[in-house]
């Protein structure tokens, strides 16, 4: 694991989340998901209204 978590330049956390679902899911565990990150403060439609 040191030597994938120093490759990826990753917390080692990360490297055992991602290392975990790519043994459940294959490669298609390691895609982004739906959802993934913090929802934006302004949508779409508001920041098109304030540039």
């Amino acid at each position: 694991m040191p030597r994938i978590v120093r490759e990826l330049g990753c917390a080692d956390k990360t490297a055992r989340y991602r290392l975990a679902r790519f043994n459940a899911e294959g490669l298609y565990g390691l895609g982004d998901r739906p959802g993934a990150g913090r929802e934006r403060r302004i949508h779409a439609a508001a920041r098109r209204t304030h540039h």
